[in-house]
């Protein structure tokens, strides 16, 4: 369960790097990525509201548990 939250937001990281590699390069405008990234800053921000919809008590020890408190945090 745990990837099943982590894996989306690691594919959104890949695509933002994707993205900034030609802004660090030169080859793309701050004002063009800041365009292109809208989705995937959309994207990401629902990903991280996934885990609130879990009931994870601070005592739970399992992995999910601790992915959840990672991402409310």
């Amino acid at each position: 369960m745990s990837a099943e939250l982590g894996t989306p937001l690691v594919k959104q990281q890949e695509k933002l790097f994707e993205l900034w590699h030609p802004v660090r390069d030169g080859t793309l405008s701050g004002d063009d990525f800041d365009e292109l990234v809208q989705d995937i800053r959309s994207s990401m921000r629902a990903t991280l509201q996934e885990p609130h919809k879990y009931e994870i008590t601070t005592r739970r020890k399992t992995p999910l548990a601790k992915t959840v408190r990672t991402y409310r945090q």
